[in-house]
């Protein structure tokens, strides 16, 4: 009997995929402002999309799950996410809800801020959910995110835990999720500024261990040009250092790449911890040379590549 391979396991990614408007300015307005753009592009946006670019990127095996609308702005996204290397073959299309947009500011230090219309992203649907998380092998990951709708985020992590599957959990934007959902996931990451969103309290040094405590598993706190810092449920805590980068262009997406890399690096651990550090400095290193290109896809996918055989 000829005996068939099983094949590698995926990083599934559920959420947001849009295009990007992004409006280059000296300085960011301020409330009542008006600024002047002195250049302008469009690209694939959606935190969820990025963070699948940035997975496939990283070289592991990754399907995107979404909604995209069936227009103009949806078939350049899913060109996008294809020529990233992301298997569309779970993300459906709308026919009654357009293509989401976000309206990206981009200052000369690399700094941004951004609107978004997640469009059809809200048409995911629990049902689909989990479809999609029954065609998922015990040893898949689940990445989401809160661009989508809470109660759907929520569906996302039961159903993966439901399933014995593993959950890494981007609370971003921050999102208040249900004590439970959170308690179920295996991994959540958030930036410093949602850290102390959740914290009600400036996130310090101790940012990732107090996240743990409060959340209830393991967490991943990122700090820009300062690292990250992480903490497990069992009392471990690491602390990684960022690539510095001379010449900062656009910070868009780089906390996706970071998520997207993370996860394409944990996807063989297992359900141990022991190689979040060595994950960390992987996604370190993906994020930093991210933010050396315009826009959020594609992210430096050269570099990202090069980082990862490199880490």
């Amino acid at each position: 009997m000829t005996r068939h391979a099983s094949p590698p396991a995926r990083v599934v990614v559920f959420g947001a995929a849009h295009e990007d408007l992004t409006l280059c300015v000296a300085e960011l307005p301020r409330a009542g402002e008006t600024a002047l753009s002195h250049d302008r592009f469009h690209g694939c946006g959606g935190k969820g999309a990025n963070q699948a670019a940035a997975s496939a990127a990283a070289g592991a095996r990754t399907s995107f799950a979404g909604v995209l609308g069936d227009d103009d702005r949806g078939r350049r996204v899913r060109r996008g996410l294809t020529e990233a290397g992301v298997d569309l073959s779970e993300a459906i299309t709308s026919q009654t809800s357009a293509t989401g947009v976000a309206v990206v500011l981009v200052d000369q230090r690399g700094s941004n801020q951004i609107v978004v219309d997640i469009g059809a992203s809200a048409a995911l649907t629990e049902a689909r959910v989990n479809e999609v998380l029954d065609t998922c092998d015990h040893e898949d990951l689940v990445v989401t995110q809160c661009e989508i709708p809470a109660h759907l985020v929520d569906s996302v992590i039961a159903g993966a835990a439901t399933r014995g599957l593993r959950a890494v959990v981007n609370l971003a934007p921050f999102t208040v999720l249900s004590p439970e959902s959170l308690r179920s996931a295996w991994l959540i990451v958030l930036n410093e500024h949602e850290a102390a969103d959740a914290l009600g309290r400036a996130a310090g040094d101790d940012a990732a261990t107090a996240c743990t405590a409060l959340l209830g598993t393991a967490c991943v706190v990122t700090r820009g040009g300062r690292g990250s810092l992480a903490a497990t449920p069992d009392g471990d805590s690491h602390r990684v250092s960022a690539d510095h980068v001379d010449d900062v262009v656009d910070t868009t997406g780089a906390g996706d790449v970071f998520v997207g890399t993370l996860a394409a690096a944990l996807l063989t651990s297992g359900p141990s911890y022991g190689s979040l550090p060595a994950a960390m400095r992987r996604a370190s290193t993906a994020a930093a040379a991210s933010v050396g290109r315009r826009g959020a896809q594609p992210i430096a996918l050269e570099f990202m590549r090069t980082a990862a055989e490199s880490a």
